[in-house]
């Protein structure tokens, strides 16, 4: 599928670690590893609030995140794979 293709994409490119949401009947939703993560990665988990950024655009925050979901409703997890760069100058 097209969004098959652009998520390896994705991951070839480094741009996202290439990670999957995965339902384990013990211990619930899961993320397991997709492919190889080069050493140094950090992966970390987030818990907070979402909203929409046109909310957010007078923030002084320069930390955004990308909103992971699925197409399938019963499968979807708020999960964030972070793309924070914050600079000071």
């Amino acid at each position: 599928s097209l969004q098959r293709r652009c998520r390896e994409a994705l991951y070839r490119r480094g741009e996202f670690p290439p990670l999957v949401v995965a339902f384990n009947s013990t211990e619930g939703n899961t993320v397991e590893a997709y492919g190889s993560i080069k050493d140094m990665t950090l992966i970390a988990e987030y818990a907070g609030d979402v909203d929409y950024i046109r909310s957010r655009e007078e923030d002084d925050c320069e930390s955004r995140m990308t909103l992971l979901s699925s197409a399938d409703p019963s499968k979807s997890l708020v999960a964030f794979i972070s793309g924070i760069n914050n600079h000071t100058t």
